[in-house]
């Protein structure tokens, strides 16, 4: 997300980066939603703990990237990683609760 991105345009989807934006935010955020709770769990404030979090690092993420000269700033990139993130906390959260 923040390395070198390639100059040549193999991709046939105009916006896969997107998806794999969201495969990435999922992922990352399911696994820190599932060894959050593993730890924290009799905490009242833990959903609301880790959406801050995981907007913070969004937000960082995305805004980093304004200073790095090889890559820029996008608004659908940071959408996609916001939804990506909520998203996976929220599959584990639900998960969590029906078990």
């Amino acid at each position: 997300m923040i390395f070198y991105k390639s100059t040549t345009n193999i991709t046939t989807f105009p916006y896969s980066d997107k998806i794999i934006h969201f495969i990435l935010f999922f992922v990352q955020s399911t696994l820190i939603t599932k060894t959050y709770i593993a730890r924290n769990f009799k905490s009242d404030k833990l959903m609301p703990k880790i959406i801050f979090y995981f907007l913070i690092f969004c937000f960082s993420v995305e805004l980093i990237q304004i200073y790095l000269p090889y890559r820029s700033f996008e608004l659908l990139d940071l959408t996609s990683n916001l939804i990506g993130s909520l998203s996976g906390a929220f599959f584990v959260f639900f998960l969590e609760s029906k078990i």
